[in-house]
């Protein structure tokens, strides 16, 4: 993957989708967290894949990534923010806490009260009883993929991105846990809305650079011009694939009807120039 900042203006002139992407991709959703007795229940979501980021609605859940995709072969998060707004629809006070880890949490059981307690990534919080006050909190925070993996090779290696229809091979996690201290059977839970923005990069363009190659093409058929070749010369040299033809991704399948306008259109402006 390129290096960031390494983005070429020259490489990217004319082309309509640039060769690397940065772009915010946003998850958003709202679920209702319950807990039968003392119990913990939990959701948790990918935070390094945009292909599958919620085990639970499946691939494509997040909107703009096909299309995005659609001139790309693979993409890397790099970091994410997130912002989870949790509200108590209990009686009694509830126990949330947000954790960020490179293995999966699960949803359910003492593993995810083990690693709420021990994982230095986290956020808790004891929300009050519903319509106290304080029955209520929004978490938020951001955090770079190499940071929860504790080294910077999710900046590099390839196991840390992911495909138009592949998830990353090492996968980052964000959870939402619920803990009813109170043994009770909490019905109503906990009210969950998360904004989850993964900060990413979009490289090895599927999509060729035609337009890059065109303005290449013209210059070529410019200087020949200026040598007097002839628009049947330059046809000749184009269908007799001379070393010297820069590259086009339509070659050698042009159009001879379209090749001889493209000359006449270069020559025309090449008249028009020294008239101005």
């Amino acid at each position: 993957m390129p290096l960031k900042g390494a983005h070429s203006s020259l490489w990217n002139q004319g082309l309509i989708v640039p060769s690397e992407l940065d772009s915010t991709i946003v998850f958003s959703d709202s679920i209702v967290l319950t807990s039968n007795g003392a119990g913990v229940l939990a959701a948790r979501w990918k935070t390094n894949d945009l292909y599958d980021c919620d085990p639970v609605l499946g691939s494509a859940a997040i909107a703009g990534f096909v299309e995005i995709m659609a001139f790309y072969n693979f993409y890397r998060v790099t970091s994410y923010t997130y912002e989870i707004d949790v509200i108590n629809m209990e009686a009694h006070p509830v126990d949330v806490y947000i954790l960020n880890q490179n293995t999966d949490p699960g949803t359910v059981g003492t593993n995810f009260i083990y690693i709420r307690e021990n994982y230095v990534k986290n956020q808790s919080i004891l929300l009050s009883p519903k319509g106290s006050g304080g029955d209520r909190k929004r978490f938020r925070r951001t955090l770079s993929i190499s940071e929860v993996v504790g080294s910077r090779a999710p900046e590099f290696e390839d196991n840390y991105r992911g495909g138009t229809s592949s998830s990353p091979t090492d996968v980052t996690w964000l959870g939402v846990g619920l803990k009813d201290n109170y043994g009770l059977t909490a019905s109503n839970g906990c009210n969950v809305k998360i904004r989850l923005m993964m900060h990413s990069r979009f490289y090895d363009r599927k999509t060729t650079l035609v337009a890059l190659e065109n303005a290449r093409f013209e210059k070529w058929i410019r200087k020949l011009i200026l040598a007097g070749k002839t628009s049947t010369e330059i046809c000749l040299l184009v269908s007799a694939g001379s070393e010297n033809v820069p590259y086009r991704p339509d070659f050698p399948k042009i159009e001879h009807a379209h090749l001889v306008k493209m000359i006449a259109d270069v020559s025309a402006s090449m008249t028009m120039s020294k008239d101005i």
